[in-house]
């Protein structure tokens, strides 16, 4: 297993570990004083790639995709002066680079525009921004079997913090924001103009100065109901994930107003459930699969990484260790392992279940904002050297010559 992760200089950073199976703390409680120390148990092995650069610090990673197979040595790498980068790990430099929009700085939050989503499926080079453009370009027209041409489109909204790409359909993305409830969109769908206002002046242009034209949604979630005291519930999706991967009708919503809501578009726009936890923003969530039971991993602003229940909403257990904000969240199909990123700077591999163990983890020096993992990867040097060293041990052992035993006799001390 190896760990792909992005941070606030522009590095990509892999790292391995020789054993994540073996608990880092085995047999002692966790203490506040032993968290933050390296692990010495087991070799931790970092490769850096890239150079340091904050103006092109990563926002999003991701894997490419194609016809439903993850390209593990393939991947996208979104950077915060708008341009793109596909990178081959096995080579360890970027194969094609691809500019997508230029920073402006937004008068009221005083900062530039970024990526909220990104994804590289089926030839597809798909992308978001904050402020609601979204561009689709066609990497290899090989492999793009949907019919999708390159395109830049808007999607009238602003105030957007996550995009997220439905795998076996790349037309199909979902959006949510700060007063933008969930939204399902199909690229393919008929573009219109859109009326030039004092607002838009910003949206309405892509690189080349065509004026964007927009799409509607496919479908849009109404909010639910007032609460206890009559008063408007507000909105805020601070992550997406679907739940289902052969349809795009199911999915899992974080807000920051700590609220948990799944949704099945073909019920009803409003969540079918709904639940808050804890005090704090939301910041991540993942879906891990037990034998017993499904559970969502649920992480906050202040450390925070917990799994719940996906039925009943309630705490099945914490991780501990973690020390500010926590970026991402990966729980792993093939092996009960959860792996967290964070700004504290630090990779940590946990047990999934049971105790909740940790097991690995590993300083990396700069915080973290995107994280990949590798379940299949296996380091190639260890499996040829296996045989080879079995081979020269063989032949150490067959060349040493016999040695007669020989007794040694040993005085004994009499007692008095």
């Amino acid at each position: 297993m190896r760990f792909i992760t992005g941070d606030e200089v522009g590095l990509i950073k892999i790292t391995t570990f020789n054993n994540e199976t073996e608990p880092l703390l085995a047999n002692k409680k966790l203490k506040s004083k032993n968290l933050n120390k390296k692990p010495t148990t087991n070799q931790t092995k970092t490769i850096s790639l890239g150079k340091v650069n904050r103006n092109h610090s990563i926002q999003k990673l991701q894997f490419t995709y194609q016809n439903g197979i993850v390209d593990k040595n393939s991947i996208a790498v979104a950077k915060a002066n708008g341009h793109i980068d596909l990178w081959n790990l096995s080579q360890s430099k970027p194969i094609n680079e691809f500019h997508i929009f230029e920073p402006i700085t937004n008068q009221k939050t005083r900062k530039n525009n970024q990526f909220i989503g990104l994804a590289h499926i089926d030839g597809l080079l798909i992308s978001s921004t904050d402020n609601g453009i979204v561009n689709y370009t066609v990497v290899n027209d090989d492999l793009n079997t949907h019919g999708i041409k390159t395109m830049t489109v808007s999607l009238h909204q602003d105030n957007l913090s996550k995009m997220i790409v439905h795998p076996k359909f790349p037309n199909i993305f979902a959006t949510g924001g700060n007063e933008r409830d969930l939204c399902i969109w199909d690229i393919q769908s008929e573009q219109e103009e859109i009326k030039n206002s004092s607002e838009d002046k910003v949206l309405l242009k892509d690189l080349d100065g065509n004026v964007l034209k927009m799409i509607k949604p496919i479908w849009k979630a109404k909010n639910v109901r007032n609460d206890k005291l009559d008063m408007r519930v507000n909105v805020w999706i601070t992550d997406l994930q679907w739940l289902n991967p052969d349809n795009y009708e199911e999915l899992l919503v974080a807000t920051g107003y700590h609220h948990i809501r799944t949704y099945n578009t073909k019920l009803q726009k409003r969540p079918l459930t709904s639940f808050t936890f804890g005090e704090y923003p939301i910041k991540c969530i993942a879906f891990l699969k037990n034998d017993s039971q499904s559970e969502f991993l649920i992480s906050d602003t202040v450390g925070n990484l917990t799994s719940i229940d996906s039925t009943s909403g309630q705490v099945v257990g914490k991780y501990k260790g973690i020390a500010g904000a926590v970026s991402g969240v990966y729980a792993c199909q093939n092996s009960s392992h959860v792996i967290s990123i964070g700004l504290d700077r630090h990779l940590r591999v946990y047990e999934g279940s049971a105790k909740r163990r940790l097991l690995q983890q590993t300083y990396l020096k700069q915080r973290l904002s995107a994280l990949l993992v590798d379940e299949d990867w296996q380091p190639e040097s260890n499996v040829v050297n296996e045989g080879e060293d079995a081979e020269a041990d063989e032949d150490v052992w067959e060349g040493i010559p016999e040695v007669e035993d020989v007794k040694e006799t040993r005085k004994r001390k009499n007692k008095n």
